[in-house]
């Protein structure tokens, strides 16, 4: 829930920074930033509540499809164009894995709808000798390597925390590739074919 609900806040809290406060007056000035810091706050209180609450959606239509329906909820629209290219050889395979990966994807999207000003991502997944490698492609202002295993040591990194205890958990690895018109970042889970 806090993944997936979080997602749809940030994406929200992008729509209304979109709008021009200069041609607000003073008043409707201040009931802006009192709904930005509520909406600030709604996202904090959805992480404490509900970290690890299963999708049925995943549990039941398998990883492919909960990402499309995932993108196609929080982040499809005018503002970020979406594109996804999911290997279909990927069926259902471990529950465990499955939620692990998901909730990955959810977490990093929410740090590029909340950090970097992207207006395109792309999805991509290919499965190879019992690996899946998931990559997502953005534009804005993306993180080297380097850049995140220092922000993931920070004490507010919390989703960057959650992001490496998962990659963690799956035996997995993440990269992070920061360029002038995409960023990349390259997931490669070990997957036991059932």
């Amino acid at each position: 829930m806090h993944d997936e609900v979080g997602a749809i806040l940030s994406s929200t809290r992008l729509h209304f920074l979109n709008i021009k406060d200069a041609s607000l007056d003073e008043k409707d000035k201040i009931l802006f930033e009192k709904s930005k810091e509520l909406l600030n706050e709604s996202v904090q209180k959805i992480r404490n509540i509900s970290h690890n609450l299963h999708s049925s959606l995943l549990k039941e239509f398998g990883l492919n499809e909960a990402i499309r329906h995932f993108v196609a909820k929080t982040i499809q629209g005018e503002l970020i164009k979406t594109e996804t290219d999911l290997d279909e050889k990927y069926l259902i395979q471990n529950p465990q894995t499955d939620m692990g990966v998901y909730r990955i994807v959810q977490e990093l999207v929410n740090n590029i709808l909340k950090h970097a000003r992207s207006n395109s991502i792309k999805f991509s997944s290919r499965v190879e000798n019992n690996t899946l490698k998931l990559i997502l492609e953005y534009t804005g202002s993306g993180l080297s390597q380097k850049e995140f295993e220092e922000l993931r040591y920070q004490p507010d990194g919390l989703g960057l925390k959650n992001i490496m205890n998962r990659i963690i958990l799956l035996k997995g690895d993440i990269v992070y590739e920061k360029s002038y018109d995409f960023n990349t970042i390259i997931l490669t889970i070990p997957i036991n074919e059932e």
